[in-house]
This record gives structure tokens, sequence and C-alpha cells, in this order.
């Protein structure tokens, strides 16, 4: 879509995103007052109650240069709003909720996460992955309706997983359902609009021309690192993208419910990486990957809503960025559940008596300790809640509403409106200008 396609200071879905150069977030007044893009766009002003009844989360899309003030980020504590950061390729900066002190939460999570509780770390893994590998066969039905063998084998590889009790052969199951997965992806369209011949080259000029590999969604695995960070193809930066906006609902959803993100269960603990959150987002990746097949289904890009470095890596510009940041309350909806499904996980497995109230976050008038005998059976967890109706036919979620269509022909983004749905050509004369091209080529 057209860089004229500004969102600047918008709020959205109970979500405002920043990505402007220089932005600053700071109070006035008693205000916050969010400045964002070019000097003419009016800054966004919220009083308290404004902020409490319209706003729900601050994202900051890259680093260069502006500033947040800590009266902003103690005033968006004092009224519930999140504040959080990504770089531009999508790297989790900061996330940052009110945190509750629930010390009995961090005791019992310490002990599932250390094996100190016997099967609890593969009855929670468990339930994550079947939940994950049963998506993605459904997800894999909707691709390709053809596809019957790949998904009944990673409906297979789901039931497998739910009667399995080793987490080393959880994992590989997992691996296996993704390998085949993942191919039913590689040539899935990714469109362009047919006027964009140009893309950003590393040193900021245009470039004319296209790969034909940024015309399909392409391998998952990026051509830099064989893993899927520092996507090589649009598709992936997209979806990279969506990820990384999940990963910040989901680590703040935790963070709300007094979980720790950072102490995980089947990834390993590293510094400044949140294990737990990486553990839990496997539950709902079929959800953003439903969204995301639903989105390329329905909509083209311009050449300039991605820009290539100098090696091969490519990434999203603004304003499809800012768009894409918007899903945010998409994900919330998803994560929170999920949080809540470990924390009562965590705290059943170490408490079996007093996890209901020590979930709800009351006193239990006497001091809670661990379940004397840790050593008998694997504990007895509620089963996550099934997957949503988002993968059980049409899509649900509104797509056109949270980012919009661009034109077929020049890629500039079309109005919203009801009316508007189902345009395709922003006017007459690209919708003229389509149909000579058509003609030619017939």
């Amino acid at each position: 879509m057209h860089a004229d396609d500004t969102i600047y200071t918008r709020v959205r879905n109970g979500v405002v995103v920043v990505s402007g150069t220089g932005p600053a977030i700071r109070i006035d007044g008693g205000r916050l007052v969010i400045r964002d893009g070019p000097l003419e766009t009016p800054p966004l002003r919220l009083t308290r109650a404004e902020a409490r009844r319209r706003l729900r989360h601050v994202i900051v899309c890259g680093d260069a240069g502006g500033y947040v003030s800590f009266d902003a980020l103690r005033w968006l504590r004092d009224t519930g709003v999140a504040f959080s950061q990504l770089d531009w390729n999508g790297t989790v900066i900061a996330a940052s909720p009110t945190i509750p002190d629930q010390p009995a939460l961090r005791r019992a999570q310490a002990l599932v996460s250390s094996g100190a509780v016997p099967g609890a770390v593969a009855a929670v893994t468990r339930q994550i992955l079947s939940v994950k590998l049963a998506g993605q066969a459904r997800v894999a039905r909707l691709l390709e309706p053809a596809a019957h063998a790949e998904a009944r084998a990673i409906d297979r590889l789901a039931m497998a997983v739910a009667r399995e009790t080793d987490v080393a052969r959880i994992l590989v199951a997992e691996a296996r359902g993704a390998a085949l997965y993942w191919t039913l992806w590689n040539d899935l369209p990714v469109r362009f609009a047919r006027q964009n011949p140009d893309r950003i080259g590393p040193d900021g000029r245009w470039q004319p021309g296209r790969r034909d590999p940024w015309h399909t969604f392409g391998p998952r695995a990026s051509l830099l690192t064989g893993q899927p960070y520092r996507a090589t193809t649009p598709g992936n930066a997209v979806l990279n993208w969506l990820y990384a906006v999940c990963q910040i609902e989901l680590t703040i959803a935790l963070l709300a419910v007094g979980v720790d993100p950072g102490v995980g269960l089947f990834h390993v603990d590293m510094v400044n990486r949140p294990s737990l959150t990486l553990d839990a987002i496997e539950a709902l990746r079929p959800y953003v990957d439903h969204w995301l097949a639903s989105y390329l289904a329905g909509t083209v890009f311009a050449n300039r809503d991605f820009t290539e470095l100098r090696d091969g890596e490519v990434r999203l510009t603004h304003p499809l960025n800012a768009h894409l940041a918007h899903t945010a309350a998409l994900w919330r909806k998803l994560a929170e559940p999920v949080a809540d499904w470990l924390r009562d996980a965590f705290l059943r497995a170490v408490y079996p008596r007093a996890h209901e109230q020590l979930a709800g976050g009351r006193s239990a008038g006497k001091p809670t300790r661990p379940a004397g005998r840790m050593a008998g059976a694997a504990p007895r967890l509620k089963p996550l809640a099934p997957l949503l109706p988002l993968l059980t036919g049409s899509p649900s979620v509104p797509v056109v509403e949270t980012v919009p269509s661009a034109c077929r022909e020049c890629g500039r983004a079309l109005p919203r409106s009801p009316a508007s749905r189902r345009q395709v050509f922003c006017s007459r004369s690209c919708a003229a200008d389509n149909r000579r091209a058509a003609s030619r080529l017939d």
C-alpha cells in the first residue's frame, strides 16, 4: 500500500502504533501526548478517563530516535495501558504491563519448570503441542483442499502427542508435523499491484523489477539462517511480524497473571528471551497462520511495503507494519485464556487443593505450602480449551477492518466502508488500465 496511507496517532481497537521518525510520548498538563509522523500531524491527547475507555496498548515500532518520558511510563502504568516496543525485524524489545506479586505462583512455576513435579512438564507440553498440531491440520485443509494425506498425517501426529509422556518424543512429533505443514505454504501466492515495478534497495533508492520468489510465500526457513528468523521473502516477513505482535500480547498476558515469561518448559532458558512465551505461543500459531492465509488471499502489496537489506533480509516498511501491529487486539483475545490456563496448570500441579483460591489472588488464610508428595503420579491438569471457531470454516476475524485492502492495479490503500469491502480498484482509471492489460495478455 502507498506510503501516503498514514495512520499516525490513531487509536484502533484499543491500540495505537507509534512508527514515525522522532516520535515523542510524554505528559503535558496531566494528559498523555503522543506525537508521531510529519509535523503537520496533530498529536494524540488523552486524559486518564479517556485512556481507560479507549486505549489498552501503545506499541512502538523501531528505534529510530524519539523518546518516552518517565512520567509517561508511570502514567501508562497507573491507567492500566500496556507499553511495548518492536524492532523493525520483529524482535520484541520491551513489554511492560502491571505485574502482580504472587510468590506462591512463582514458586509453583519454578518447581514445575525444574522438573521437581514428575510429569508436569510433559503434561503441559503435550497439551500445548497437540493443540498446535490439530490447528495446523485444519489450516492445511484450508490452504490446500487436496492435501488430505498431509492433513491426516498431522492429525495422527496430534493424536500421538496427546498420548505421549516423553517430552523428547513430543518435540520430535511436533517437528515432523511442521515439516509436512510448511511445505503446503511454499507456493501460496503473495500478490503485488500490477503498476508497482519498483522496490526499495539497500541504499534507500528505488530499484526496478521484482524478484520471482517474492510472488509466493516460499520456504519457511530463511536462506540466511536456515531458521524462520531473518526472512528472505515478503510472506515470511509478514508472518514473523505477526508472530512478534502475538508474542507481545502473550508476554503481557503472562505477566498480568503473575507468571514469569522467561522461565520456559520446552524452550531452553536463555538470557533476554521469553522462553515460556515461546512455549505458549505454539498453541496460538495456527490462529495467526489462518489469519495470514485469509489476508493474503484478499489483498495485494506494493513493493515499497518491503525493504531488502544488503544481505537479502526482507523487512516491512511503514505503513504496512503499523497496520499489522493493530492486529494486537485480535491476539489478545487468544493470549489471555492461554495465560490463565498456564497459571492454573502450575498451581494445580504444586497446590492441588488450593489452586483455585490462589489463582483468584485471594489469601488462603494459612501459609500455603507445596504438596508434600511430589514423587507420586503425574498431576491432573485441566486441558486447554479447544480451538476457537477461527479454524472451523470461513474466517471470523474482520480482516478488512484491521488492515486495509489495496488497489490491485496501483497498490493504493482502499477506503474503509461497508459499501467498499468488495472494491478491488481505487478508481475507474485503475480498473480500465487493469482490463486493458488483461486483454493484451489474452
